[in-house]
């Protein structure tokens, strides 16, 4: 599964600043969705090829 707002980890990321106003200004805010839009995709690769791209549409996987 790919998140359109792609992969982000605070923790790799460091600032260093004199105050909170600075580091506002170098850094920012990164906001980050609660529900990013994502979609869902499977193929296949091996020596003999690869099979077609399929594209799940949203709610037709589950556990089942």
């Amino acid at each position: 599964m790919f998140d359109i707002d792609g992969v982000y980890n605070s923790q790799n990321d460091r600032i260093w600043a004199a105050n909170r106003s600075e580091a506002d200004i170098n850094g920012g805010i990164r906001q980050k969705r609660k529900f990013p839009q994502n979609v869902m995709v499977w193929l296949g690769v091996c020596s003999k090829g690869v099979s077609p791209l399929v594209i799940f549409e949203n709610g037709t996987v589950n556990h089942e």
